[in-house]
């Protein structure tokens, strides 16, 4: 996951926050492969966890923040269902998650891809993520 532990404290129900601006080294890493990028995109995934309210500046995120950037792991505090009943617990509440998958954008391999090259193609990520985005949302969510 390209938003990895950020992009996880991000993520409550309605609410699609990605983290992807400043994220560049898989673009890098495929072009020095000569890997195809592949936007992809899961609708209704942040509906299976709610968190606790933990907006930027809260004693709770502040927490979080400190745990993220000493350890590299966000502590995320997730509220899912429980076994026997459904208001409470770990386990994932029911919900369809669909996804969809675009167009292969390709790369042609370069062992020391430019600044330009990676910003280019990551431009180029970015607007085919948001395309296939919008293209769907009307169809998977409410």
């Amino acid at each position: 996951m390209v938003g990895g532990a950020q992009e996880a404290l991000n993520a409550r129900p309605g609410i699609y926050q990605l983290v992807l601006r400043k994220r560049k080294g898989f673009v890098k890493i495929a072009i020095e492969t000569g890997a195809s990028l592949v936007p992809v995109f899961s609708f209704n995934e942040v509906e299976v966890y709610d968190q606790p309210s933990n907006e930027p500046g809260t004693k709770i995120r502040k927490f979080q923040d400190t745990v993220k950037r000493v350890t590299g792991i966000a502590p995320a505090f997730f509220i899912g269902r429980g076994f026997f009943q459904y208001s409470f617990g770990m386990i994932p509440r029911r919900h369809p998650i669909t996804t969809v998958i675009g167009a292969p954008i390709d790369t042609v391999q370069n062992l020391t891809p430019t600044n330009k090259e990676v910003d280019e193609l990551h431009e180029k990520f970015i607007d085919a993520l948001l395309k296939l985005f919008e293209d769907h949302k009307n169809n998977y969510l409410k």
